[in-house]
């Protein structure tokens, strides 16, 4: 006999506690996709396959790709953006208070290579993965990871975060530690120096190449 609807409603519902170890497997298989083929090439049907379950109940938990993949970004981040902004508050030189900075960002994408090829080496990404929280829930926090830098790269230079020249030179900085940590994760078969020496060597090339572009002419 065919099912009545209410008998339809009650086998869609979940067991208590499968929803979210269904949701928590969704996060799972999209982060392995989205590291190994990239954002466009992961459909929700292939994350689907890849959990188990139809695509119908994937959308139960998530409304598209975009809303995972940004919730998996913020996750990673957010760990990175509390170390951060202990750093922020509590170091009150500046000099020290970047290179606090730069070593925390380095050594989160070598400590965390899948979070980080998510995060900054999957491509193309979607132009809105990063859009603003919704209203009361403060910043993103990959716009307060980018706001903790700006401000660093400003007092580190004696300068306004807004002034001329100062977020060319925070984003100039980044691509230096980004350039270390991808070329780290992508080439695993380079004999490279020891990772703390990689760190501290970087942080000063950056702090030391600040401190000499914005130094007062003798």
């Amino acid at each position: 006999m065919p099912k009545t609807a209410e008998a339809t409603r009650r086998g869609s519902r979940q067991a208590k506690g499968e929803g979210y170890r269904t949701r928590a497997a969704i996060l799972q298989a999209a982060r392995a996709l989205f590291s190994e083929v990239g954002f466009e090439a992961t459909t929700v049907r292939r994350i689907a396959e890849r959990v188990g379950i139809t695509s119908t109940t994937l959308y139960f938990h998530f409304p598209d790709r975009l809303a995972i993949f940004y919730e998996l970004c913020e996750a990673a981040l957010g760990e990175l953006v509390a170390r951060m902004r202990e750093h922020a508050a509590s170091i009150a030189d500046p000099e020290a208070r970047l290179r606090a900075l730069i070593g925390d960002y380095l050594a989160f994408g070598l400590d965390h290579p899948h979070e980080y090829e998510l995060l900054f080496m999957t491509k193309p990404l979607p132009k809105n993965y990063c859009a603003p929280a919704q209203e009361g829930t403060g910043p993103t926090a990959s716009a307060e990871l980018e706001r903790i830098f700006l401000d660093a790269v400003a007092a580190c230079c004696g300068a306004a975060p807004d002034a001329p020249d100062v977020d060319n030179l925070a984003h100039l900085a980044w691509m230096c530690g980004h350039g270390l940590v991808a070329l780290s994760i992508s080439h695993p078969e380079i004999e490279w120096e020891a990772r703390e020496r990689r760190i501290a060597l970087m942080t000063d090339m950056i702090v030391r190449g600040l401190r000499g572009l914005t130094a007062p002419a003798a």
